[in-house]
């Protein structure tokens, strides 16, 4: 997209696809634009794979990221209502998925699953009587860049000690 942006002629795409459900709606906007395909996205998460996928075709988008749930994945809202100044009837997502596609444990510490096999993703999402995931944000707002997790304050403070960064 930088360099399409940049005047480097654009190949043609069939589709173009973005992995990571906080992908805004401004960069799949612009990407759609510059690309001109369809924007294949997925949301997941490293402890069981991909969640919902999506594709975005320059339609308007609720915040974050718009897809269907995967066959193989159960899901629920917890909290829900309790996040109703983001979106309505918005909650936290928690998902289930076969044994197999499960990460056995982090180490120096416990399985992510509980007793009855459910990941709490830390997503605040609405969910769709059709399976369609909207997500809103995250409970933690942690930044996670290829699985490790930096916290915006942390960032906000390095940020404020260049020279270069003005408030």
């Amino acid at each position: 997209v930088e360099a399409v942006d940049a005047g480097v002629d654009a190949p043609d795409f069939a589709f173009a696809a973005f992995t990571g459900g906080l992908l805004s709606p401004a960069a799949l906007e612009r990407a759609y634009k510059v690309l001109g395909a369809p924007i294949s996205n997925t949301l997941g998460a490293s402890e069981c794979g991909a969640i919902a996928a999506g594709v975005y075709q320059g339609q308007d988008v609720a915040p974050g990221w718009t897809g269907k749930t995967m066959p193989h994945v159960t899901s629920e809202l917890r909290g829900q209502g309790g996040y109703d100044d983001l979106a309505y009837g918005a909650g936290k997502l928690a998902v289930k998925v076969a044994q197999p596609l499960r990460v056995q444990g982090y180490f120096g510490g416990a399985s992510p699953y509980d007793d009855d096999g459910w990941f709490e993703t830390g997503d605040i999402v609405t969910l769709d009587a059709d399976k369609t995931l909207h997500l809103i944000g995250r409970e933690d707002f942690l930044i996670n860049v290829s699985g490790t997790k930096y916290a915006p304050e942390r960032l906000e403070a390095a940020l404020s000690r260049a020279p270069e960064i003005t408030k």
